[in-house]
């Protein structure tokens, strides 16, 4: 195991664990969204209401704003303890954080002015109930202006990633999380699910952007600069320009949720249902795929600057097949107590039965998205450490465009399940498409084997389906536990049990399995029982 992969190991396990409290947060703030507004035509507008702040963030390239940066300035950061940004690339920061910050300013301005004609435009079935139109125009102008905290502390993370310090990331998310939170739970009461839109505001404040700047302190000298001449500066809006004219399914599929889920023919509740069911979902994305990802793009850069073509290949590859595998084995028991765990997150106060039964419903199809989902996120770093943006960028568009047929078609066909079978077709649609280009661009001159990958990706579908088979016939069709799944003492002793009677046949499936994968498995293992020792010997 070569040092950078055993790198990244350690800083997606603190990663893991900062976006494990990020997605419990999330889940919080969704049960604190059905426990004092349901599923209804309310939280309808409100999860519509992010589509344009969420569309200009994407317009921008959003996250990627920050991504193209770090492997810009990676090249200037010091040798030194703690590691510092040179000079040079101070400038270069500089020189790419003004532009974008005025820019961003300028957009959000044009749209809080222009909010109206949009929303006619992107949800005509709203104009027909003008109570309904106005307080989706409102909601949207008291959520635009946090994109400004999201770009501009995005760069300022960016600089603290290419040091390799993932505070920013850690943090930011929830501090953003409670900021919507409380803004339910303490002016829920006075100003209705509003409350929820100036959480929003100051959650992003606080959280992406103030965090990241008091991280930063000294380290980054903010002055403005228009040294548009700059040749770096030069390299990073050509890097960035793809990612902008571009559209990627990873960030543009709770777009078309909302897009779709409000179409005529669709229930009410919808939307929100939907969007519970993603944010469960999201959470084994968030503890594999984004934990890893967010830390490997940083030694990905560092090893093809060093020109380490063949240790790059090597670890693009450990990092893909280890997140695949462990990524099926979540989806397999998420979607095993997705009825009990939903009744578990959300079913109380204004979330109806009905409701509940729904959100289930579309967990259940929509969780087969996230093995190809968190892969994707490590997959495209290979392209973004080498500063290519241009040709993932094209795939991934012509992909979504392709996408947004895909859900067109199920929506109309199946409603609601439709749009979750549609996300979950879409991604390993554009994983497939991605790596067969990947292969065919880089296989050869780096030696990545896909191959491998593809074999790790079938042990662990077999694997996960072993797993799932008896489990889910034993406790849901032969009822071997007489309990109720819509109560919350029987939910909850379901999800336990058979969460416990799944995991403990994947694990031995998998160390039985032979190859890379169990001998990854058992040192995994060996390391838990050393550390549980350590712990249990100054007792003893």
């Amino acid at each position: 195991m070569t040092s950078k992969i055993k790198n990244i190991i350690a800083g997606s396990g603190l990663m893991a664990a900062a976006y494990f409290v990020s997605r419990f947060l999330g889940l919080t703030r969704e049960m604190v969204i059905a426990w004092k507004f349901g599923a209804k035509g309310v939280t309808d507008v409100y999860n519509a209401s992010f589509l344009i702040p969420d569309s200009l963030n994407y317009m921008l390239a959003g996250g990627a704003f920050s991504i193209v940066l770090i492997p810009i300035i990676s090249k200037y950061v010091t040798d030194t303890t703690p590691p510092q940004i040179d000079k040079k690339g101070q400038e270069i920061f500089a020189a790419v954080l003004t532009p974008v910050t005025l820019a961003i300013i300028l957009l959000t301005l044009v749209s809080l002015l222009v909010t109206p004609w949009i929303s006619t435009l992107l949800y005509p079935e709203f104009t027909g109930n003008p109570a309904k139109f106005n307080h989706l125009v409102r909601l949207t102008r008291l959520i635009l202006p946090a994109q400004v905290f999201f770009m501009v502390g995005g760069l300022i993370n960016a600089t603290l990633r290419a040091r390799g310090d993932f505070r920013g990331n850690a943090w930011g998310p929830n501090i953003y999380n409670l900021g919507i939170i409380l803004g339910g739970v303490a002016l829920g009461g006075i100003i209705g699910i509003d409350g929820l839109s100036v959480g929003v505001m100051v959650g992003a404040f606080f959280g992406p952007f103030l965090i990241c700047y008091l991280l930063a302190g000294k380290s980054i000298r903010y002055k403005l600069s228009f040294n548009l001449k700059s040749p770096d500066l030069r390299e990073y809006i050509k890097l960035t320009l793809p990612l902008m004219i571009g559209i990627s399914l990873l960030t543009v599929d709770q777009l078309f949720i909302r897009y779709f889920g409000a179409k005529s023919g669709i229930s009410e509740g919808t939307i929100t249902c939907l969007n519970y069911s993603r944010t469960v979902m999201l959470v084994p994305i968030a503890l594999v795929g984004q934990a890893v990802g967010q830390v490997s793009l940083t030694y990905l850069a560092q090893l093809w600057q060093q020109g380490k073509t063949g240790e790059f290949a090597l670890t693009l590859n450990h990092t893909m097949r280890g997140v695949i595998f462990l990524s099926f084995i979540l989806t397999g028991g998420l979607f095993l107590v997705a009825r009990p765990l939903i009744t578990i997150l959300f079913y109380r106060g204004a979330f109806t039965l009905e409701n509940n039964l729904y959100t289930a419903v579309l967990l259940r199809r929509m969780v087969l998205a996230v093995p190809a989902f968190a892969a994707l996120q490590i997959l495209v770093n290979g392209y973004y450490a080498k500063k290519n943006t241009l040709r993932p960028m094209v795939i991934s568009s012509l992909a979504t465009v392709v996408s947004f047929f895909i859900y067109y078609l199920l929506a109309r066909k199946m409603a609601g399940p439709g749009i979750a079978i549609a996300a979950a077709v879409c991604f390993w649609l554009i994983l497939g498409v991605t790596l067969r280009d990947y292969v065919y661009k880089y296989g050869k001159k780096e030696g990545f084997q896909a191959r491998s990958f593809i074999i790790t990706s079938a042990k662990a579908l077999l694997v996960t389906i072993c797993g799932i088979l008896p489990t889910a016939l034993l406790f849901q069709y032969l009822h071997l536990l007489p309990l109720n799944p819509d109560k919350k003492m029987d939910a909850l002793l379901l999800v336990g049990i058979m969460g416990f009677f799944y995991l403990v046949i994947v694990l031995v499936l998998s160390l039985f399995m032979g190859g890379e994968d169990a001998d990854a498995l058992k040192n995994l293992l060996r390391r838990l029982r050393r550390i549980i020792k350590r712990q249990v010997r100054p007792n003893s």
